[in-house]
């Protein structure tokens, strides 16, 4: 699917976050080993594979774990994990209960892949991915593997040159989504139904800015269509409204972490959309008949 400036709005917090200051501590590598140079193993999942190029990845939400033959990393926001081509991984929610939104940046010699991947426990579609494809000139691949050396090596002001390298990337996918040089698909997965890519792009929207004041208009905005055609596809697809979906899916994250976390009830409204707690509160018991902390404590005695 090609959409035009509209799609950067899905992707344009993730590349701020990769251009972020850190901490040489924040910089995580996985390097080659032994057990990477072993016989493939069969995938468990589609999370689990091997590259022959160079993968950034960070999370924007929650946590995620990223498996290799050597090492187990848990990536928090604020890292960045630099995965060397030939190496094994499986990508993990932290916690099989709790959401997350990572994203990954392929760098293959000139062309750039990025991904978005959100994880929604308990729901029906539970794994939404986003993709884009930039095209240019720039040998981004030449970059990541100069990453690599100073991320192996770490000699004196390494730190330094990753941020001006990772500075460099940045800048690099910047410009070319506004040159307007690049592709973009959605897609969902454990799913027994196929719907058109741009409801798959409006699904993401929705989950990846849950926190924020979402409108219909919105949305339709970010994905290229009207907010009429938008509407009318919620209905005729998912059987519900714009904003009935909207409202399941924060009610679901939040009995979700109101069951499994320890955070308290604001923090949760906050989390899942609702500024005012009280909001919130009228809101979960309309549909669960149960004011939040009456759901956390039942749920415990389970």
């Amino acid at each position: 699917m090609n959409l035009d400036g509209s799609s950067w709005r899905l992707f344009e917090d993730r590349i701020r976050d990769f251009r972020a200051a850190r901490s040489e501590d924040d910089y995580l590598y996985a390097a080659p080993s032994s057990a990477s140079a072993a016989q493939p193993r069969p995938p468990r999942s589609v999370y689990q594979h091997t590259s022959d190029c160079y993968e950034f990845f960070l999370a924007a939400e929650g946590a995620v774990r990223f498996r290799t033959p050597g090492e187990v990393f848990e990536l928090r926001p604020g890292n960045l994990l630099l995965v060397e081509p030939g190496v094994e991984h499986e990508e993990l929610p932290a916690s099989p209960d709790n959401p997350y939104l990572d994203f990954c940046f392929m760098a293959i010699g000139t062309r750039a892949e990025l991904y978005q991947v959100l994880y929604l426990p308990h729901a029906q579609d539970n794994v939404l991915n986003s993709q884009v494809i930039l095209l240019g000139s720039e040998d981004l691949g030449a970059a990541a593997h100069l990453i690599g050396m100073e991320l192996r090596y770490r000699r004196a002001g390494w730190a330094d040159g990753v941020h001006s390298l990772v500075q460099y990337l940045g800048q690099v996918l910047q410009r070319r989504f506004a040159s307007g040089s690049f592709e973009y698909e959605a897609r969902t997965t454990s799913t027994e139904f196929h719907r058109r890519p741009v409801l798959d792009a409006a699904l993401f929207y929705c989950a990846a800015n849950l926190q924020r004041h979402v409108r219909l208009k919105d949305v339709a905005s970010a994905v290229g269509y009207s907010p009429s055609y938008l509407s009318r596809m919620f209905s005729e697809q998912l059987g519900v409204s714009f904003s009935r979906h909207l409202r399941n899916l924060r009610m679901s994250i939040a009995m979700n972490l109101l069951s499994r976390s320890d955070l308290p009830v604001q923090a949760i409204a906050e989390r899942v959309g609702y500024p005012y707690p009280w909001h919130f509160t009228r809101a979960f018991t309309q549909i669960t008949g149960l004011s939040p902390r009456q759901y956390r404590q039942r749920q415990a005695t389970r």
